[in-house]
């Protein structure tokens, strides 16, 4: 919920001794989200999409060199998604997704800056209940209000460092800020009050958090032979 598929280039999964460039947390694995980088080819997308419930995707994906030896380039990437309601009956998903980065590359060096900023809405769900011996239909009542569900608020600003000293011996330094808000308004079914009546309990959530992370890596890398092998 934190990505929106507009600025995404590539989705790279690492598994085994690649995933600990993550850090200890991901004994499991690592999910590294690879967004969309500036270039001096000149691109000019716009795409629209419609679904289910009327949802509505508009998106403009644009890329070119400012100047003449194209050594500046830059990205700019804006997504905006309606949808007039939910499987639940709830209000429509909502996303507004924008990407901005500049970048500088020569021979030796290639410099990337850029922000990202995110707004969602996601609705809940539908829900059923297995109490009397099978599955109940999808109930008719509405939990809560129609506005109800997760809304996530993400602002985002990066930079990533290339420098080659020499065919062998290479810097890299990237680093990201990220903050996050996000509000849980929500109501799910508990446990039954009445079996026969089928009289459910429900729990209401409101919570609402703030996420701040900063994150990089920073290393030389050195290429040499040991024999057969490249290292």
């Amino acid at each position: 919920y934190k990505t929106n598929i507009a600025g995404v280039e590539r989705i790279e999964i690492l598994k085994g001794p690649q995933a600990l460039l993550a850090g200890a947390n991901s004994l499991g694995g690592t999910l590294n989200i690879v967004t969309k980088k500036p270039t001096t080819e000149r691109i000019r997308d716009v795409s629209a999409s419609y679904g289910s419930h009327a949802e509505r995707t508009g998106t403009i994906d644009l890329a070119d060199a400012i100047n003449d030896s194209k050594e500046f380039s830059y990205r700019v990437i804006g997504s905006a998604t309606r949808a007039n309601g939910s499987d639940a009956g709830y209000d429509g998903r909502s996303q507004d997704y924008g990407l901005g980065e500049l970048r500088w590359k020569n021979a030796d060096t290639d410099v990337i800056f850029g922000a990202s900023a995110s707004k969602t809405h996601t609705p809940l769900g539908r829900y059923t209940v297995a109490i009397r011996g099978f599955i109940e239909p999808v109930p008719s009542t509405l939990p809560g209000n129609r506005s109800d569900g997760v809304d996530t608020e993400t602002h985002s600003v990066f930079y990533t460092l290339q420098h080659s000293f020499s065919d062998k011996l290479q810097f890299t330094s990237r680093m990201q800020r990220a903050s996050t808000d996000q509000d849980l308004n929500l109501w799910t079914p508990q446990f039954p009050v009445s079996v026969p009546n089928l009289l459910l309990s429900y729990s209401g959530t409101i919570n609402r958090s703030n996420q701040t992370t900063t994150s990089g890596d920073h290393y030389l890398s050195y290429k040499f032979k040991t024999g057969p092998l490249d290292q």
